[in-house]
């Protein structure tokens, strides 16, 4: 009996309730993403592992309803061809918000990718400066022969 439900198509009404919790997910995924960007440009890694957490539930969230979808792709033209023009109108509307929620999504991602990366960049970069440094003041001291202010006898 499973078995026939999985392969009847979904209807109308399904599929735009899908498509509705896909933006809502999607939504807050966005809010989630600017609230990311603001703990990376406050430095709060803390708080950033927390909203990494949230995100994760998100996604695992959206890949059942993935899941879902995927049937709703494969029998995109049956589907729509049984939907009324208010379902059709909607639906087609509701996917085109999940897909500029989830550009924004991305390209957020990649801005704090980016910045993520110079910042590891500098602090390499900082060690390095800090490396050299001390080989050259080690390697002064040695050239030296220690304190060459005091006298001989102590």
């Amino acid at each position: 009996m499973v078995e026939a439900q999985k392969s009847k198509p979904a209807g109308g009404p399904e599929v735009v309730e899908l498509l509705r919790s896909q933006l809502t997910f999607y939504e807050k995924l966005k809010e989630l993403a600017e609230r990311q960007r603001l703990l990376i440009s406050r430095g709060q890694s803390e708080a950033l592992l927390e909203i990494l957490a949230e995100r994760q539930k998100l996604v695992n969230g959206l890949s059942d309803i993935n899941r879902h979808m995927a049937g709703v792709r494969r029998d995109w033209d049956e589907i729509k061809a049984q939907m009324t023009e208010p379902q059709r109108s909607e639906a087609e509307s509701l996917v085109t918000q999940v897909g500029q929620a989830l550009q924004h999504i991305l390209a957020s991602d990649e801005a704090d990718s980016q910045t993520l990366s110079n910042r590891r960049d500098q602090v390499g970069q900082s060690l390095t400066a800090l490396r050299t440094k001390g080989v050259a003041a080690t390697a002064y001291g040695q050239a030296t022969g220690g304190n060459r202010y005091l006298d001989q006898d102590g």
